[in-house]
């Protein structure tokens, strides 16, 4: 959240990369979870072999996402060497790096 206020204040694409980048690593714990859940499941007539497969589908799924945070981040970058604009308030840029990055070493 402090990333995304930062990004707001400063215009600096690297941050907002940085900020797509970790949000996209909490979003995809969400199929995964999703997976897990489901795989634990009994067969049923249905699914006479479980629900193991679902990993796959939510590999499926963490890979859309990180596919769809890699578009963004480029977009944002490609737009910002074809329009330039400042980078304002770099001191509380690199803490909002600095504390990203920590908090991305801690997990």
């Amino acid at each position: 959240a402090l990333q995304i206020v930062v990004v707001a204040f400063s215009g600096s694409v690297a941050l907002l990369a940085d900020t797509i980048h970790n949000i996209a690593d909490a979003t995809t714990a969400i199929p995964l979870w999703i997976a897990f859940a489901l795989a634990r499941r009994r067969p049923t007539s249905t699914f006479n072999y479980g629900l193991g497969r679902v990993e796959d589908l939510a590999g499926i799924a963490i890979v859309l996402i990180i596919l769809a945070s890699a578009l963004v981040a480029g977009y944002e970058a490609i737009d910002r060497l074809l329009d330039p604009q400042p980078v304002r308030f770099l001191g509380w840029l690199a803490a909002a790096g600095v504390i990203g990055f920590l908090g991305n070493e801690a997990v």
